[in-house]
């Protein structure tokens, strides 16, 4: 019989790179605890699973169980106490490569997995670092990214005119929204008032700078708000701008030009890629 194993995801980031691995791992019987944006993504994953409601809900015979992490709720980490509270071997795999720790923490509780899944060796040393309670860190890859990429290196090389901006939340402390976003804006204005820039929302719907942009950058040359799948929107851009955002490692491996809004001059820590250019405040 093929091993039962619970799939658990809320985030989007954190969904895309589970279904991927399950996709890649045929060999078991999967089933889906699901919450917010990772819904869809496993409904039109192709990914053949049960959904269950709940953790009450949870298949006799139980194997493992494989939680994504993220920021937008508490809701992954309710599922990952509990199974350290009823002895369920549970693994939380990580798509990102900051702020670990604080992904394991609810309510002042660090809840301690029986194994971490990291996505690369620089993940690896850094999950060890922040997480020494944690017994085991593996590295598992990343088949969500390692697909995009296979499909993108079949396209054409792109105009340098064409920009990619990837907009996310912003919850960091100690900085506000719209004055990254101002910057952004004024960046954008100065260095590529020529070029398409093509403005990607975040698939959390929550506010991410979109109008802002979309009505400071009116000026420019075209600006579009993208309706297109991630894979379409890197194959046509030559440069991609971001937060912090796990986007910039398949940019990376597609040879694109990267550069982060990212406040260095203000917040920590960095992501460890050495690709990355920041944008500097601008006057």
């Amino acid at each position: 019989m093929k091993p039962n194993i619970v799939l658990c995801s809320h985030d989007a980031g954190g969904a895309n790179l589970l279904v991927s691995w399950a996709l890649a791992h045929p060999e078991c019987c999967y089933w889906g605890l699901l919450r917010g944006p990772a819904i869809k993504i496993y409904n039109d994953s192709g990914l053949k699973f049960k959904a269950i409601e709940s953790t009450d809900n949870l298949p006799k015979g139980l194997e493992s169980f494989v939680c994504s992490t993220g920021w937008q709720s508490n809701w992954e980490k309710k599922a990952i106490k509990y199974c350290i509270d009823n002895k369920i071997e549970v693994s939380v795999y990580f798509d990102h490569w900051v702020n670990f720790r604080v992904r394991l923490v609810l309510i002042g509780r660090l809840l301690v997995p029986n194994r971490i899944w990291v996505v690369d060796g620089e993940a690896r040393t850094i999950a060890c670092q922040a997480l020494p309670e944690v017994a085991a860190v593996n590295v598992v890859g990343n088949y969500y990214e390692n697909n995009i990429v296979k499909r993108i290196v079949q396209c054409p090389e792109v105009a340098p005119t064409s920009v990619l901006v990837c907009l996310e939340p912003i919850r960091d402390k100690g900085v506000t929204a719209i004055s990254l976003w101002d910057n952004l804006k004024t960046y954008l204005c100065t260095e590529y008032q020529a070029s398409h820039i093509i403005i990607r929302s975040h698939p959390s719907g929550e506010l991410d700078g979109t109008q802002q942009l979309l009505k400071g950058l009116s000026a420019c040359t075209g600006v579009e708000l993208s309706l297109e799948s991630l894979d379409e929107d890197l194959a046509r851009s030559h440069t991609v701008i971001g937060y912090q955002s796990s986007i910039f490692s398949i940019a990376h491996k597609i040879n694109r030009k990267i550069l982060s809004y990212y406040p260095i001059q203000s917040l920590s820590p960095l992501l460890p890629h050495t690709y990355i250019n920041y944008i500097p405040v601008v006057a």
